[in-house]
């Protein structure tokens, strides 16, 4: 009996050993594991249902304004359109020889392509993407009010029209003279799905490093 209990003794200090250790094992892996990034949050998440709320609180009825949301929505589009086509007009005047390297992916393969183009090559391709991708929008809301006579898509439209325009990189970059660093980095980075699939149906160009400058051979 006496080594019976003895036995018992030695295994329950072996278990509480392992089990000590592997606690303290999990709690280090569990402190040096990497914190998720934090979703980033924008203020323009919030303009639609603050518009929307605001519309049912006040029990606002556009009906009466459908003429007037027409015109500025008209008005919002060209705009829009109008800044891009000037965009396109100053990359490809612009000179700077940086090479911008993006990664596509091929509709019908599906397969990977590697291309490299110069920085007015890269923004004059970006800035006729979001000319086709307005054009799509206007297609789209203006089916849903001749369809079914709401006034909500020309006045929503409207709003984040320029919103989105005021916000876009290009824009920043060309007009408000960003810097082109971290988020305004080329390739940009494609975070609306939706966005994505009007710009080349999944298309969108993968962040990939620059390749440096060849060095200058001695003479």
């Amino acid at each position: 009996w006496e080594l019976l209990r003895l036995s018992f003794t030695v295994a329950s200090l072996i278990l509480k050993t392992i089990y000590t250790d592997t606690d303290t094992s999990l709690s280090k892996m569990a402190a040096q594991a990497e914190t998720p990034p934090t979703p980033e949050i924008s203020p323009r998440m919030f303009i639609v249902p603050a518009f929307m709320l605001g519309i049912r609180f006040l029990k606002i009825e556009f009906t009466e304004y459908v003429v007037i949301l027409r015109i500025a929505y008209v008005v919002a589009m060209l705009t829009s359109i109008s800044v891009y086509a000037y965009l396109i007009r100053l990359a490809k005047a612009n000179t700077d020889d940086t090479k911008v390297q993006v990664i596509e992916k091929v509709p019908t393969s599906g397969a990977e392509a590697r291309r490299t183009l110069t920085v007015g090559e890269y923004d004059a391709e970006e800035a006729f993407k979001k000319i086709k991708s307005l054009g799509f929008g206007m297609c789209v809301v203006a089916f849903i009010h001749l369809k079914w006579g709401s006034p909500m898509p020309l006045l929503l439209q409207s709003v984040m029209t320029p919103v989105n325009l005021s916000d876009d990189p290009l824009v920043k970059i060309h007009f408000f003279k960003a810097p082109a660093t971290g988020k305004l980095k080329r390739p940009f980075k494609v975070s609306n799905p939706f966005q994505q699939l009007m710009e080349g149906g999944g298309n969108a160009p993968a962040a990939v490093p620059a390749a440096p400058p060849a060095a200058k051979k001695s003479e």
